[in-house]
């Protein structure tokens, strides 16, 4: 670049960054740009149709049985059932993992082994939640028949929402064969498709409760509308329809790619996949961190306590959870920048410390519904930065699987933690509930109202839990020794192995590439990881900076040509 292009670009730096910024998009939207593999159409229709599918997902929680809201309360499902009704789940999320790990990691189409799921899914999922919704309520006048019914539907509801967003959110771990690449996707992409979450917790209590909120002849609410079956079997099947329609786009707009040879079958057979991920130290690390850390975020699940039972408005519910939803966003932008400087590791160890250090307020003034859920606001945001540090350490768990067993592992290592975590969480299945009717509910919600003597101590003493499980959460992560260089280095050796196994490279070649890679030299191989993705990239593509350096160089010859 000239010293005169230089000077130019330096005194309009903003407006010229974003002016070749759009120029830049515009020509890498269909083909990637240098040094990556997606394209910036890829890169937004991914995000794009995961507002759909994030938006789909947490629609479940208005079905789930949660203490004094939602379908519960429209229900009076008694606080006992609700323990049961949880027991049972998780009884079955122990169940069915070995059958969904089995459909995921022994699917092969041509579209790949997540994006199936995504297109055949949506019709399934849309039934079960207008039989959860409207079979148990038409069958209200039997209490044991309404529990029985809403039990078997919900769990077929939960099972094919695990199978949907398990393909989801794996699916980028293997959008791109580039760890940076990943992780920029988890972060910006993950701010744009939590719209869809925002969207439905927005919109849903607000219209809930302005719909159908029950008032008494003094116009004061008795009833809030989230807690209306009215409210779920009109709102909820309308969400969902829109929702996993969107999330079409994300199937058909994206592609998967696995460093693999041309000939893997990704066939594994249950035992054998159990055995492979035994000897895998980091999933083993991730499940203890889970584990210990089950009721780290206690402290941002009251809010819709704060605004039913302490500010009773029509419209605190939507606004609250909007905002405590959108709280993450400043940690999942920075994440990418974070992670480079401090790395996984040490981020997921301050998480787990903040979190902690956060909650120790809510224990002391648990009756100050602001300070509560500033507090609340305050971990989301250090859990903003676990949103792309979570996924993006599973990539590397899967990663790390492949180098030590040659097997693509998402599906196994996905639902035996899930297996392990849920069974584990049985055993705390009666700490909530048992502090939950040591003050004084049982199942009626009416006493959530008494906030000096019924909820604040209730809100204290499981955040009292939440502090020491915060703390635990980050001790495990002290024996992660997985660096991002010694990642990049197992990239390169399975992109050794797959020329081998294909024929592209001798035996003599292969074992002296994985030989200088694992004494330590850097980017021997990643040439080889380009070529197995040759066909998505461009050898006439620049960079960013490259891009910017060719433009003024165009100006000025033009200028001079004038």
């Amino acid at each position: 670049m000239s010293d005169n292009g230089t000077r130019t670009f330096t005194k309009r730096t903003l407006i010229s960054k974003i002016s070749y910024s759009f120029k830049y998009v515009r020509k890498y939207w269909r083909t990637p740009p240098k040094g990556r593999f997606l394209s910036f159409k890829e890169f937004f229709l991914y995000c794009l149709g995961g507002m759909g599918v994030s938006g789909g997902t947490v629609l479940p929680t208005f079905l789930t049985l949660t203490a004094g809201l939602y379908i519960a309360a429209a229900l009076k499902i008694s606080v006992n059932d609700i323990v049961l009704s949880g027991i049972i789940s998780s009884i079955v999320v122990v169940l069915r993992g070995p059958l969904v790990s089995m459909i995921i990691d022994n699917t092969k189409s041509k579209m790949g082994k997540f994006r199936p799921w995504i297109v055949r899914l949506p019709i399934p999922i849309l039934l079960s939640f207008v039989a959860t919704i409207f079979i148990p309520s038409a069958l209200n006048s039997s209490y044991t028949w309404m529990f029985i019914t809403y039990v078997i539907f919900f769990n077929v509801l939960q099972f094919l929402v695990n199978l949907y967003s398990l393909s989801f959110n794996t699916l980028v771990q293997v959008i791109s064969p580039s760890p940076n690449e990943r992780t920029q996707l988890m972060s910006f992409g993950s701010i744009i498709y939590s719209l869809g979450p925002s969207l439905i917790n927005l919109l849903f209590p607000l219209l809930a409760n302005y719909l159908f909120s029950q008032k008494n002849n003094s116009g004061e609410i008795e009833v809030m509308g989230i807690n209306s079956m009215d409210a779920l079997k009109w709102i909820i099947p309308i969400f969902a329809l829109v929702c996993f329609s969107l999330g079409l786009i994300t199937a058909f707009g994206t592609k998967e790619r696995m460093v693999l040879n041309e000939k893997s079958q990704l066939k594994v057979k249950f035992i054998d996949g159990i055995k492979h991920i035994a000897i895998n130290k980091y999933f083993w690390l991730t499940i203890i961190s889970g584990f210990l850390g089950i009721f780290r975020l206690v402290g941002t699940t009251y809010t819709a306590w704060l605004a039913t039972y302490y500010i009773k408005t029509e419209w605190s519910q939507s606004l609250l959870i909007t905002l405590i939803g959108s709280a993450n966003v400043p940690g999942m932008l920075l994440a990418p920048v974070l992670i480079k400087k401090y790395g996984k590791k040490a981020l997921s160890i301050l998480s787990g410390i903040f979190c902690a250090i956060m909650t120790i307020p809510i224990v002391i003034w648990p009756s100050e519904p602001y300070l509560v859920y500033v507090m609340s606001l305050l971990i989301t945001l250090a859990n903003g930065v676990n949103v792309v540090v979570t996924p993006a350490l599973s990539a590397q768990i899967n990663d790390y699987q492949q180098y030590k067993t040659g097997d693509r592992l998402e599906g196994f290592i996905s639902q035996v933690s899930s297996m392990i975590l849920t069974g584990a969480g049985i055993a705390f299945a009666y700490v909530t509930p048992f502090i939950y009717k040591t003050f004084g509910y049982i199942n009626d919600t009416s006493v959530l109202y008494d906030i000096i003597n019924v909820t604040s101590p209730i809100i204290r003493w499981t955040s009292v839990l939440g502090v020491i499980s915060s703390f635990l959460f980050a001790v495990p992560f002290f024996f992660w020794d997985l660096s991002e260089t010694r990642h990049e280095a197992i990239m390169e050796i399975l992109a050794v192995r797959a020329h081998l196994k294909d024929g592209k490279i001798s035996v003599d070649d292969a074992n002296s590439l994985e030989d200088r890679i694992e004494k330590g030299e850097v980017g021997v191989a990643s040439s080889l990881v380009e070529k197995i993705f040759e066909d998505d990239l461009s050898e006439k593509s620049l960079t960013f900076d490259e891009f910017v350096e060719n433009e003024i160089q165009k100006k000025e010859e033009k200028r001079d040509n004038t």
